[in-house]
């Protein structure tokens, strides 16, 4: 009583358990070099502890460190701090665990925060790096230090070697006090710092607004212990050269309220110090991987896709592809860099031209493949074919005739197939042939006087299909046979067994009469062949056969071999009376009955 406690040293317990008795060390460096600068000559040193102990012996250890002849500080003067490098260098990373696993070390490490401290929005100008705790959140009752956040650092590079990948990282704070009681976890984020900062000189106004974007989100519970905030993105960033390791800023919810963390700080000089837990690989694979680029058809679109695959013997597994094309003769071009992908659209092919590609691998341990040579081409064939039916004559005389069409494909890549089709005029369009490889055929069943058009496409191996488009070729069916006709004779009777006899006839369009045949017949008696295959239309008949009545008929062969079929009736007559007595035609004139 009487005595007034000048200073709060929060430092560890270490236990040192030695059967139903241990020894317990309380590490108390802050308090023993506050001693030493002051004129005070006795100290004493008052230990909360919960729960209950016997105490048996209590002994006060100093292990003094000589650094030259020592200077006293005059009365009165500001105790001296110890910044954070030096309590850090108290602290050594630890390897918590390592694991071969197929071909990747991986190691978890935990390596002690080397700075920290806070800032405050309502002491903008207020350095808390002498501080042993770290406040996050909103202060609005207990000290009235508004928004709070926290600053820290950690050296990474120094325990994490190049190259690694980083698996999973988080930091870890021991949480000592939060309000209001009872309250919900707290939502934080972490954001990395664009500039260097030191904990002794660190301010809200010379710091904020210094960082960069959202990094992680995590959410802190109200509870004492400690709490993880993922930071695996953000490490890995560091790591890599992507972004400076200036450190972290933590910030937490900053509504005006009472709503505040608070953790151990470096200045705590105990064993809950701040610190970042990394989970990382190095790979052991030092052999390249290997890639190639898919088959390709020999002719493409001009938008086409190519895949590629690829496999790595080293066992660390393929990280990315980097796939590059050319045009023979112009040299390699990239197309895909840095990509996980194993197939892409390629683009804008020209026309006839041959596209080659190649690819190349590399895999997570760093591991580069070296570029080939061709390992894939395609020509792209991007016109349809042209393709038309023959022309056909204007007439057609058998209801089946042929029909035949043919083209090119400019493409390249050749007539996969062709697509016929037919109409009648005045009718639409029906399918006749559809994905024929063929080049002629027999259309049949067409009917006489109709006229029919025609028209086909081709569809080529890679599917350019040519557009239908009007009739290619037409034809009139005609399928009757000529006509012909024995002409009258100019009188009923004569007296002489020879005379003329004249035909004539008529083939239909596009046909012409080839020859003749005529018959007659003598009185009613049967018919018989005059004059076979004669192209005459006059010839000079004798009566052989006497006095009579002399019958005839003709029929007609066009030049398509089309036969008019006899009728059997007579087209004309003429009676003969060569010998006397002569016959003389009587006319009787009607009889008239009164």
């Amino acid at each position: 009583p009487g005595h007034k406690w000048v200073v709060s040293v929060r430092e560890s317990i270490e236990e040192h358990h030695n059967g139903p008795a241990f020894d317990t060390l309380a590490h108390c460096y802050g308090a023993v070099e506050q001693w030493l600068n002051t004129d005070e000559k006795a100290y004493k040193i008052m230990v909360w502890i919960h729960g209950f102990v016997v105490v048996t012996l209590a002994l006060l250890w100093v292990h003094p460190v000589y650094a030259g002849a020592a200077t006293p500080t005059a009365a009165n003067s500001p105790v001296a701090q110890r910044s954070d490098s030096q309590i850090a260098q108290q602290y050594q990373p630890k390897i918590l665990r390592q694991q071969q696993d197929a071909a990747m070390l991986n190691t978890v490490v935990e390596i002690p925060a080397n700075d920290d401290t806070f800032v405050t929005s309502n002491q903008p100008d207020a350095n808390w790096g002498a501080d042993p705790s770290l406040h996050l959140g909103y202060d609005a009752q207990q000290n009235g230090n508004g928004a709070e956040r926290i600053l820290l650092k950690f050296d990474v590079s120094g325990q994490v070697p190049a190259g690694a990948v980083i698996n999973n990282a988080y930091i870890e704070l021991y949480e000592t006090s939060a309000t209001p009681s009872g309250d919900a976890s707290m939502g934080n984020i972490a954001r990395h710092l664009n500039s260097d900062w030191q904990s002794a000189a660190v301010t809200w106004n010379s710091h904020e607004p210094n960082w960069g974007g959202v990094d992680e989100q995590g959410s802190i519970a109200a509870a004492d212990g400690w709490r993880q905030m993922p930071v695996t993105g953000l490490v890995q960033e560091w790591l890599n050269g992507t972004q400076p390791n200036y450190g972290a800023i933590l910030i937490g919810d900053e509504t005006v309220q009472e709503r505040e963390r608070i953790f151990y700080a470096l200045n705590a000089a105990n064993d809950l110090y701040p610190r970042i837990v990394v989970d990382y690989g190095v790979s052991t694979d030092t052999t390249p991987p290997y890639a190639t680029v898919d088959q390709l058809s020999t002719y493409v679109d001009d938008d086409f896709n190519v895949t590629w695959s690829g496999s790595d013997s080293g066992g660390s597994g393929i990280a990315y592809y980097d796939v590059q094309y050319q045009i023979p003769g112009d040299g390699w071009q990239d197309w895909q860099l840095h990509t996980t992908a194993t197939s892409a659209n390629f683009a804008g092919g020209q026309n006839g031209v041959t596209y080659q590609f190649r690819a190349r691998a590399v895999d997570n341990a760093g591991n580069v493949q070296e570029y080939g040579d061709v390992q894939a081409q395609t020509t792209v064939d991007s016109q349809a074919p042209s393709v038309t039916v023959n022309p056909l004559p204007q007439y057609s005389f058998s209801p089946a005739f042929t029909i035949s069409w043919s083209g090119t494909d400019n493409g390249g890549s050749g007539i996969a197939y062709y697509d016929v089709q037919y109409k009648i005029v005045g009718g639409s369009w029906q399918d006749w042939l559809k994905k024929t490889s063929a080049t002629s055929a027999q259309f049949t069943g067409a009917h006489d006087g109709l006229t029919y058009r025609f028209r086909a496409r081709g569809v080529d191996y890679v599917g350019n299909a040519q557009s239908l488009g009007d009739h290619q070729a037409e034809t009139t069916v005609e399928l009757n046979g000529p006509v012909s006709d024995v002409l009258p004779f100019a009188e009923d009777l004569i007296h002489t067994d020879s005379f003329a006899v004249s035909w004539n006839g008529q083939a239909e369009p596009g046909k012409t009469i080839l020859y003749y045949d005529v018959y007659y017949r003598f009185n009613d008696g049967a018919w018989e062949p005059w004059l076979l295959q004669t192209q005459n239309t006059t010839e000079v008949f004798t009566a052989s056969q006497g006095d009579g009545v002399y019958a005839f008929e003709a029929r007609a062969t066009d030049d398509y071999g089309t036969v008019e079929a006899l009728s059997g009736q007579a087209q004309a007559t003429l009676g003969v009376d060569a010998v006397a007595p002569f016959v003389k035609p009587i006319v009787w004139l009607p009889f008239i009955a009164r």
